[in-house]
């Protein structure tokens, strides 16, 4: 793709730089907060209460800084010099990033709210709630580095999208069995275990699925043609 059809003159301004030097901070504390969340998953079985609920404090914490630079970004786009369409793509990939790492949270707040009622989540279940979030890591690590291709490499921003939309395709189908063995674990276990399970698995699914829609924006960003 030529410089001519591309964003690449754009993103070399002094103003806009700083810009995608702010979205980059942004996306590597959502990278962060779905990192922790894959290290949730890998301590479920084994960890005692007090460390879990430690490292959920920690999501916590990293999501909450995603949504501090979130909101100033809101104010950064809206007052570069863009057309109205680039501005926009900016604003909802931002925002869908950010939505990523919301429903990292709240998949770990579940877990929480778990370990509250003193509910055991069988392992065949936090095997897949595993999966659902390093497919989401590796996601987010693949938005991340597209985000710092803006002005660098359009093409290698359109091939990171294809490998995104793999994982998230992939994410479905391990969504779809948790909640396969999530519904046949109702037949034997109480309704609150079964009911956080499977919004436990959605969460995660959610989550990747927001990495894909932010990855769609970065692509139309580099579909959109030169700025005027």
């Amino acid at each position: 793709m030529s410089e001519t059809h591309s964003l690449l003159h754009w993103f070399r301004t002094k103003t806009n730089i700083r810009i995608k030097e702010k979205i980059s901070q942004h996306a590597q504390y959502v990278e962060k907060t779905c990192q922790a969340t894959l290290e949730l998953y890998k301590q479920l079985p084994d960890k005692a209460r007090d460390e879990l609920t430690q490292q959920i404090s920690r999501i916590n914490k990293l999501e909450e800084e995603a949504d501090k630079i979130q909101d100033e970004l809101a104010n950064d786009i809206s007052r570069a010099v863009l057309p109205p369409n680039i501005q926009e793509d900016l604003f909802r990939m931002v925002r869908r990033f950010d939505a990523a790492a919301n429903w990292a949270k709240t998949s770990a707040k579940n877990i929480q709210i778990g370990l509250d009622l003193e509910l055991k989540f069988p392992n065949n279940l936090i095997t897949l709630f595993y999966e659902l979030a390093k497919l989401t890591y590796e996601s987010a690590i693949l938005v991340v580095e597209m985000i710092e291709l803006l002005g660098v490499d359009d093409q290698g921003i359109l091939e990171k999208r294809i490998k995104v939309e793999k994982f998230e395709r992939n994410a479905d189908g391990v969504f779809y069995k948790a909640k396969e063995n999530a519904l046949i674990m109702g037949k034997s276990e109480n309704a609150s275990l079964v009911y956080l399970s499977l919004d436990t698995a959605k969460s995660l699914e959610n989550a990747s699925d927001m990495c894909s829609e932010a990855s769609d924006f970065l692509y139309s960003l580099v579909m959109s043609g030169p700025v005027s």
